[in-house]
């Protein structure tokens, strides 16, 4: 039997490897009461002040440290991290339109110091359980002018940050005109906000700026300073109160700015009252101030709802996308979306791919003429003629899916919350679980009739506006319906304590690339996790795959690629999330519609792995249902390629990553629908490395191989670089897992240059890899020097940029992989079984190209810089590697497009066993029974 040679290291040069590798709403203000923590959460009560009058509480883990001072009679807090300032001597304080305020002439009287450490379910949620660990301080301040003056501010200090709230006791009715909380941050930091007070309430693309040119900006505001602490400030358990802008007064001096009532005063309060929790996000990375967002949730108090399971997390799809591309209107008429017949047409499709919602927008009277400004008009019970409310309720009933309600107030509070009882229970008897409300309306736009009948105008921050948002959850939650609110008050973790309040928008959406000038930025996506998403599930609309709805040269369009689309599932947390586009369309990709069937909407697990806050994100979440993981990742408008190590999967556990990836020559702007689509097996070992274009993303499916164990015949490989004399990079594969041969090593061979850019490589698998690039490892002592030769070649232009895929072999079955099936199965019988016998047992190619076309070649294509076509994957070998390579390009005539077959064993084995004609011959007939086109596929032989 015929055994790579030394000789053949000069076939393996100049023409030979260039034709091989390829040419170039508002009721009276309620009073909320400060309770006593329950028992099984406190833990030893400490606490003493300073000689200096001071107060301080450290972080469980020792890192974070807030100091109170009352200096002068004004409080003030400090926050430190490892000893730096993070947050510098910053005011407290409120004021009152006709008492005395509480700002000033105050000391710190006494502190108690405790600790919690606690573990509670969500019900749904990014994950099932919430760690709540902390050190609570409760400082009580007193007047020192004699009066009665005075609150506690308890605040907490968490690992992942610090919020502090004001208790204040009292009695009778008084208005808050200020709250002088300040935030003192370095001016210089990096910011990302959008401004507040504004029109269009919260739904601005993101600026990108230092703090100081700042001028007053909506929360969470997410900023990192010069030595890369991230910080975000925004506030928790908004319940009765004024929702808090931040208004930059000095250069880094920002202030608490409350959103103000219709009168002008930012919030009525009455007796004991406390406010909302002031929050203060520390972190040492973008994904690490993403995993500390569930302060927000351990501020706010427990589910005060009871049992919510009428709820359950889902996907939907819905009439309404059409009407922001015009393909549909709100309004009756010709095109009307919401009709009976539309919406079967729906509810067919929901049932059929497994959606367990359908939302119909524009069913109610009031859309016609212009809606915007018909808050007055709507009615939230009586359907348009074409609408057959009653018999849709049915038919989805029947189908195994449900409508979802939607109630657009066009920010008239009034109105709805006069038809409250009625348009609820309507919903309750028509079977819906989820409304979808709005509130269209500009800024200090919304409307509600005081006591006197008179309208009054109001902020969507207002308190006005957060007293009518608790009342619509509970009259919601009464009939068994969760919310989700569009054009909201910002989230602040109330779901934790009203959990119907299942989802929000409160950020720019998708319908701003349908008609929005400028639309969405490329970014916009790869900031949202880190501002926005810090506040809990947002309802952004994902899943458009006509990117162009008004064609490409339209300023608005989705500036996206497919995959990042499905990407979005992922990155963006929502328990109802919609797959937003026309069902035609998704019909037009049903490879990559199958992972918005597949993706679940409600989390046991979520890990932010990677990310810079407007670059790139990177998210790990595990399905709450099964064991399957999910990645998701998004980039800007750089392209970029991340490797993401596996090591939170189960280190037991075997796993089929199916991956979705921007395909060969994606880019949002100029070719964004190329996916790859590709199947590989992995573990808590391996590593993917997932290129993603330039607006891109990629979205990566992990399914637990259930009872498989990590054995050492499944291990996922591991991988080791190095660098070569061309200043290529070998990386060497151990391990390389198979369910068809055994476990191998194997190497990746990359020009240099690779991954500098967003190029695309084609790809040369060559096997007895351990002779193509080391000497020392080879038979002979002497390499095949394809390290220098397709170096030079690359080079000098004369082959495309290409990855070579070492196989190595493993000798003592080397014949039975390498020695093509059907050749032998071809010859004569008694031919056949004397080469059978004297070889020592029947041939494994077909196992072996299995192995490479099922298994390697998937894990290249998830993990490399790829063209996977035919036309750009080349196979090559030597004597029994180049017979392996010619039955490969005709076993698979649409994976390979060349092959090279170099110094082929034609006589199969021993030239003994077989005489040459018989061996040609048996291989003529097999060839002739194949898949090889001339019109498709090229060889090279030599001698």
């Amino acid at each position: 039997m015929a055994h790579p040679r030394n000789g053949t290291l000069a076939l393996f040069t100049g023409a030979a490897i260039a034709l091989i590798a390829g040419c170039a709403s508002v009721p009276a203000a309620q009073i909320q009461t400060a309770e006593p923590w329950p028992a099984s959460l406190q833990g030893d009560v400490t606490g003493a002040l300073t000689p200096e009058g001071r107060a301080e509480a450290t972080s469980p883990d020792g890192r974070i440290v807030v100091q109170l001072a009352s200096d002068g009679g004004q409080p003030t807090y400090t926050v430190l991290r490892d000893g730096v300032e993070v947050i510098g001597a910053s005011k407290l304080g409120l004021r009152f339109a006709k008492s005395a305020g509480l700002h000033e002439n105050l000391t710190i009287a006494s502190v108690e110091t405790t600790t919690s450490d606690s573990t509670w379910e969500l019900p749904w949620g990014e994950r099932r359980v919430v760690t709540d660990r902390h050190t609570e301080l409760l400082a009580r301040i007193e007047a020192t002018d004699g009066s009665d003056r005075g609150y506690t501010l308890r605040l907490k200090v968490f690992d992942e940050g610090v919020g502090f709230r004001y208790e204040v006791p009292g009695e009778g009715e008084r208005l808050i005109v200020d709250e002088i909380t300040e935030f003192t941050v370095p001016g210089d930091a990096t910011a990302w906000w959008t401004p507040a007070g504004e029109f269009n309430r919260l739904e601005y693309t993101y600026k990108t700026t230092p703090v100081a040119e700042i001028p007053r900006a909506n929360t969470p505001l997410t900023m990192r300073t010069d030595d890369g602490t991230h910080i975000a400030i925004h506030e928790a358990a908004l319940v009765d109160y004024a929702g808090m802008w931040l208004d930059q007064r000095r250069a880094g001096k920002l202030e608490a700015d409350l959103a103000p009532r219709a009168d002008g005063t930012k919030a009525i309060v009455d007796g004991n009252f406390v406010t909302p929790w002031r929050v203060i996000q520390i972190a040492d990375t973008a994904p690490a101030l993403y995993n500390g967002s569930d302060i927000y949730l351990n501020l706010n108090e427990p589910n005060q709802l009871g049992d919510v399971s009428y709820f359950e997390p889902g996907k939907y799809i819905g009439i309404w996308w059409g009407m922001h591309i015009n393909t549909f209107t709100w309004g009756s008429g010709p095109i009307h979306g919401a009709t009976t017949e539309n919406t079967k047409e729906y509810i067919d499709f929901a049932a059929e791919h497994g959606f367990s919602g359908v939302l119909v927008e524009g069913w109610n009277i009031g859309w016609d003429g212009d809606w915007f400004h018909n808050g007055d008009l709507f009615s939230f019970t009586e359907a348009y003629p074409d609408y057959d409310f009653e018999a849709l309720a049915a038919y989805a009933e029947e189908k195994g899916t449900a409508l979802i309600g939607h109630h657009e107030t066009s920010g008239n509070i009034t109105n709805y919350e006069n038809q409250l009882e009625d348009a609820m229970d309507l919903m309750a008897a028509r079977g819906v679980f989820v409304i979808k409300t709005g509130y269209v309306a500009d800024g200090s736009d919304l409307k509600y009739l005081d006591e006197d009948g008179n309208p009054q105008y109001t902020w969507h921050d207002s308190q006005e506006r957060v007293l009518h948002d608790i009342k619509v959850l509970e009259a919601a939650h009464q009939r068994g319906i969760a919310i989700n609110a569009h054009e909201p008050a910002r989230a602040t973790g109330l779901r934790r304590t009203y959990p119907n309040a299942v989802s929000r928008e409160g950020a720019r959406g998708m319908e701003f690339n349908a008609w929005g000038t400028p639309p969405n930025t490329v970014e916009h996506q790869a900031i949202l996790p880190f501002t926005r998403m810090l506040a809990g599930p947002f309802d952004f609309t994902p899943g458009i795959f006509d990117l162009m709805p008004h064609g490409p040269d339209d300023v608005n369009r989705v500036p996206s690629t497919l995959a990042k689309q499905l990407a979005l599932y992922v990155t963006i947390y929502s328990p109802v999330q919609m797959a937003a586009d026309l069902p035609e369309n998704y019909l037009r990709y049903p490879d990559a519609f199958q992972f918005i069937k597949d993706v679940p909407a409600d989390w046991e697990q979520s890990i932010a792995l990677q990310g810079e806050v407007g670059d790139h994100f990177v998210i790990a979440r595990k399905d709450r249902d099964s064991e399957d993981w999910y990645l998701g990742g998004v980039t800007d408008e750089a392209a970029r390629t991340v490797s993401v190590p596996l090591d939170f999967l189960d280190s037991e556990q075997l796993y089929s990553a199916q991956i979705y990836r921007d395909g060969p020559g994606s880019d949002w702007d100029t070719n964004p629908y190329p996916i790859s689509i590709t199947t590989m097996k992995a573990n808590s070992g391996s590593t993917l490395r997932l290129p993603m274009a330039a607006g891109g993303g990629f979205a990566v499916r992990l399914v637990a191989d259930n009872g498989a164990l990590a054995t050492a015949q499944s291990q996922a490989p591991s991988e080791t670089a190095m660098q070569m004399p061309s200043g290529a990079t070998l990386v060497k594969v151990s391990g390389f897992p198979s369910e068809n041969v055994a476990a191998r090593e194997m190497q990746v061979w990359l020009p240099k240059g690779y991954g500098e850019s967003d190029q695309t490589y084609r790809v040369l698998y060559m096997h007895d890899g351990q002779n193509l690039f080391e000497d020392e490892r080879a038979y002979t002592g002497t390499s095949w020097g394809v390290d220098a030769t397709l170096s030079r070649l690359i080079e000098s232009g004369e082959v495309e940029p290409t990855i070579v895929v070492a196989l190595e072999n493993t000798w003592e079955t080397r014949w039975q992989e390498y020695a093509p099936e059907a050749f032998i199965d071809a010859l004569p019988e008694e031919a056949r079984a004397s080469l059978l016998e004297t070889a020592g047992g029947a041939p494994s190619s077909d196992d072996y190209l299995k192995f490479l076309v099922e298994e390697v070649k998937p894990y290249i294509d998830a993990n490399y810089l790829t063209r996977s076509g035919r036309e750009d994957t080349t196979i090559a070998g030597s004597s029994m590697g180049g017979l392996i390579s010619l039955y490969a390009l005709s076993e698979y005539p649409d994976v390979f497009g060349a092959a090279g077959c170099v110094s082929t064993h034609w006589p199969l084995y021993d030239p003994r066993e077989t005489e040459y004609q018989t061996a040609t011959g048996a291989i003529i007939d097999a060839l002739d029974a194949g898949g090889l086109d001339p019109a498709k596929h090229r060889l090279w032989f030599d001698h």
